[in-house]
């Protein structure tokens, strides 16, 4: 027996093995507009991109809205593809080729991808938000007056020419 739980220990040399066709395998999943079987782990990436069922998923996706008001756009999209190259001779441009045509690099930048697009976003949101702060604390709690005071200070670019610091 284990001393801790005072179960019974099992000898590993007598438990059962569970094979594939032993475990329970679940149904798979239906489109709700299309009727195409996908399995329970791929559903979601799959639904994405059924073309019967775009426009269902554009419709509820205009709904949805993230904390600011603006529209949540899917991870994958059809708009994000090129349905003009032939997959097979050039699958990236292919898959990607949407996406590279309606964001190009913008000056400045040596490569442009998603993540760099969501940076650029994420600071210009920043920025808003610290310059939105103002001059006044009045309204303000401790902790936003602090920032608001570590902004104005660091933007003083007058006083900082002049203290030398």
């Amino acid at each position: 027996t284990d001393p801790l739980t005072r179960r019974p220990t099992s000898d590993p040399r007598r438990e059962s093995t569970t094979t594939m066709a032993d475990a329970a395998v679940s149904p798979p999943e239906k489109c709700p507009c299309c009727d195409n079987p996908w399995s329970k782990g791929t559903a979601d990436m799959f639904a994405q991109l059924c073309a019967m069922c775009e426009e269902t998923k554009k419709e509820e996706d205009e709904k949805k809205k993230d904390e600011e008001g603006a529209a949540v756009v899917p991870a994958l999209s059809r708009s994000n593809m090129d349905a003009s190259v032939d997959p097979s001779d050039n699958f990236y441009e292919y898959a990607n080729g949407g996406w590279t045509k309606s964001n190009p690099i913008p000056p400045g930048y040596p490569s442009w991808n998603t993540f760099l697009h969501l940076h650029v976003q994420s600071q210009e949101r920043l920025k808003d938000m610290l310059e939105g702060l103002g001059d006044s604390t009045e309204g303000m709690t401790e902790d936003e007056a602090k920032v608001a005071a570590y902004y104005a200070a660091a933007m003083d670019e007058e006083t900082i020419e002049r203290e030398g610091t």
